[in-house]
């Protein structure tokens, strides 16, 4: 991105006043009027193909950028403050929650640490009454509002004294039992209490193609490809198709495939010939299959079977009662999730 941001700039014809990044979002100042700004926009998405811009622009003075809102003044100068969407609705751990005080305290003081970071010295103010009417709705006292708008708790500890951290689960007053045996050298963090869903079987759908193991993509022309990935199936398919887009035969033999003999690639049928975790359970697995499937598109690998291993391949590719005249596939190992 640094390389792409100082082509762009140094090739511009009109070059914008600022231009602050923070990972893929740009703060710009722009001097030279709309219809400049639609060409810079142009210009930018000609340098690189693979790199899309949009754009926002202020809207009544006021532009958003990440957790800030940068505004105009009325003397033409900018200020900021904290940005909130229009569909935020304030709700954080409520007082009668089943959390350590020290959760809630976190969760508070880190809005007062925001709100004292983005804000100048104008808005801070009412920033700091919002949060206190937040705090209300979420069902905390005065007293608890006044000592998190007003400092930051800290803990102290004996100087030079050292101690370690046990995380133990928040139960009532059995945890604050605990933690004043512990106090001396150890601090207690307490831990939130597990929730109900975390016991339940997750309603959703299977994993589908979100897990390692071997896979067969098909093109139209009846060959296969059997590829095997230690990540997602769903991940390696997408490295398929970008090195196709890039034309890249080399890094791929389904790009190669597609590529030399110009054929579609049909990855929506990609199917799962086995989820096997394991190094050498997963190559094993694929140079089956790829002895399986005569009519494959892999290029010949550096790993090869014992010849211990043809007996079972032979019974696959000719199990009894199979017609070698028949156009069925041949069989497939049953898939045994995960062992080699």
């Amino acid at each position: 991105m640094e390389d792409f941001e100082e082509r762009a700039l140094d090739l511009a014809p009109h070059k914008p006043r600022c231009w602050f990044r923070y990972v893929y979002d740009t703060f710009v100042i722009w001097p030279h009027g709309p219809n400049k700004l639609k060409d810079f926009l142009n210009h930018l998405i000609s340098i690189c193909q693979y790199i899309r811009f949009t754009m926002e622009n202020e809207i009544e003075g006021h532009l958003p950028f990440l957790d800030i809102d940068i505004y105009r003044r009325p003397d033409g100068s900018l200020s900021h403050r904290v940005y909130r969407k229009s569909t935020h609705t304030n709700c954080y751990l409520i007082a009668v929650s089943h959390h350590h005080p020290s959760n809630k305290q976190a969760v508070f003081s880190a809005l007062v640490h925001r709100a004292r970071a983005l804000s100048n010295h104008k808005s801070l103010h009412a920033e700091s009454v919002l949060l206190g009417d937040i705090f209300r709705q979420n069902g905390h006292n005065t007293q608890q509002i006044y000592r998190v708008l007003s400092c930051h708790p800290s803990i102290s500890w004996p100087d030079n004294e050292p101690f370690s951290v046990a995380f133990l689960p928040y139960v009532g007053t059995i945890f604050n039992q605990i933690s004043r045996v512990l106090s001396w050298h150890i601090r207690s963090v307490g831990l939130p209490p597990t929730k109900v869903s975390s016991f339940l079987r997750p309603v959703k759908e299977s994993l589908g193609l979100r897990t390692p193991g071997v896979y067969r993509i098909p093109c139209k022309c009846g060959k296969v490809y059997i590829g095997q990935t230690g990540c997602s199936i769903d991940t390696r398919l997408k490295d398929h198709q970008w090195h196709i887009r890039l034309e890249d035969p080399d890094k791929s033999a389904v790009a190669g495939h597609s590529i030399n003999m110009g054929h579609h690639i049909q990855f929506q049928n990609t199917s799962i010939l086995a989820t096997k975790i394991r190094y050498m359970g997963r190559f094993i697995r694929e140079t089956i299959e790829i002895e399986l499937h005569p009519d494959s598109m892999n290029r010949e690998g550096w790993f090869c079977l014992s010849k211990s291993w043809k007996p079972l391949i032979s019974s696959l590719k000719n199990p009894p009662g199979h017609d070698a005249r028949s156009t069925r596939p041949r069989r497939s190992i049953p898939d045994s999730h995960g062992s080699p």
